[in-house]
């Protein structure tokens, strides 16, 4: 009985060893492929910068600057020089997953705004839905806003793919738990729903129930929260057909 014991003990060290092990495999993978993914974006990001300001500066010293073609050219050159921002910023994110962010006094409800706002102003990108917002004023806390704005992305382009290409509703709601000292974030979706036996594995890396994508986002998410913001994230309603809610904590100091 005691040998049988023993060796009961060591199987699951060994179990419990091996497990770790893959985890911290897998946790380097995707590390690594997020700050590889930052260093190759860099490269064509600032040709395409330098491309644009030579654009740019053309169109300054043009003789005709009144003509609508050269207009429309500098609108046009302008809108890049937007998503070109935008795209800086992707890679900005992506080089952090693998450091440790700075995190700065922040208002959560400014993030939220934001994210929504740039939805929003891209409805044919993303399909005609609905945000809400109910975020009072809250306690300023510590937080890296460019991460936490990836946080929400990911959550709603989730929300927005749950909903199957038909028009919903993504509602982003927050308090103070003064008992905890703790800001909550809950955002909710009318989507399809998660399948009871994919809840257990919504945020390990890898995993993703889509045709297309890395099964990243939700891992990112988490990363964001639990290790750099020291918070937690968990989903807390989810039924076919209902939709899907996600709870947010992070701590006020």
């Amino acid at each position: 009985v005691v040998t049988l014991g023993v060796l009961c003990l060591f199987g699951l060290i060994g179990y419990v060893g091996f497990r770790n092990m893959r985890r911290s495999e897998q946790r380097s993978i995707w590390v690594g492929m997020a700050k590889e993914t930052a260093h190759q974006l860099g490269t064509p990001l600032s040709s395409l910068s330098g491309w644009l300001e030579l654009i740019q500066q053309r169109l300054q010293d043009a003789p005709d600057r009144e003509n609508e073609d050269l207009e429309a050219v500098a609108t046009m050159a302008s809108e890049m020089q937007r998503d070109m921002g935008r795209l800086n910023q992707i890679a900005s994110r992506f080089s952090q997953i693998g450091s440790t962010p700075e995190l700065h006094p922040g208002d959560m409800g400014d993030v939220v705004a934001d994210t929504i706002n740039y939805f929003r102003g891209r409805g044919s990108q993303f399909g005609r839905h609905t945000f809400e917002a109910d975020v009072p004023d809250l306690p300023r806390i510590p937080i890296n806003a460019e991460l936490m704005g990836w946080v929400f992305e990911n959550l709603f382009k989730n929300a927005i793919d749950a909903m199957i290409g038909q028009e919903g509703r993504i509602r982003v709601s927050a308090h103070h738990d003064e008992e905890h000292d703790e800001i909550i974030l809950i955002v909710e979706d009318s989507g399809r729903g998660i399948r009871t036996e994919h809840l257990s594995r919504v945020f390990e890396p890898g995993f993703s129930t889509k045709k297309r994508g890395w099964g990243l986002g939700l891992a990112f998410v988490r990363r964001i929260i639990e290790e750099y913001h020291c918070g937690r994230i968990q989903v807390i309603q989810s039924e076919a057909g209902q939709g899907t809610s996600f709870e947010i904590a992070l701590p006020a100091n």
